[in-house]
């Protein structure tokens, strides 16, 4: 079996999270079989000055984000439900591998352009969604992230 790209970006990230300082990183794995019906919200739950954070890691080939194919049913009811709880930031870090860009969608933002807008899909190309871009220093195939800098973009922060 091949190396899963997604599996070693959600670690990439769980370990460069870990090294901001003040900074709580959990990974929740993925039971794939669905045991004892386990259906976690995301992938890693960082918490730092006030604001938690649920991140649902993606990494895929192309420039579209598929709403429906990309997340589950019940990670977008999760991460919307708790994304509207005071000092909680909820959505998704997607890794656009063919245009070297990565960036944080809230799923708030998602929502919006599912339900609202109609869309079916974040395009990285065309597409004026409030995201955040998460920015950082390219080595052999993944980036060193300035995950201190994101975390201040996107926290509540004073």
């Amino acid at each position: 079996m091949g190396v899963n790209r997604g599996k070693q970006f959600e670690d990439v990230l769980r370990k460069q999270f870990m090294e901001v300082p003040n900074t709580f990183v959990l990974r929740l794995y993925d039971v794939t079989t669905g045991y004892l019906n386990q259906n976690n919200p995301c992938d890693l739950i960082v918490y730092r000055n006030g604001t938690l954070n649920l991140f649902e890691c993606k990494a895929i080939h192309g420039n579209t984000l598929n709403f429906k194919s990309h997340i589950r049913e019940n990670q977008w009811d999760k991460l919307l439900q708790y994304s509207f709880l005071p000092g909680v930031n909820a959505g998704v870090i997607c890794w656009f591998i063919d245009l070297d860009k990565t960036y944080f969608i809230p799923i708030w933002d998602m929502n919006y352009a599912r339900d609202i807008l109609h869309k079916k899909s974040f395009n990285a190309k065309t597409d004026n969604l409030e995201v955040y871009e998460i920015t950082g220093e390219k080595k052999k195939v993944f980036f060193k992230y300035n995950l201190e800098q994101f975390l201040k973009e996107i926290s509540y922060e004073q």
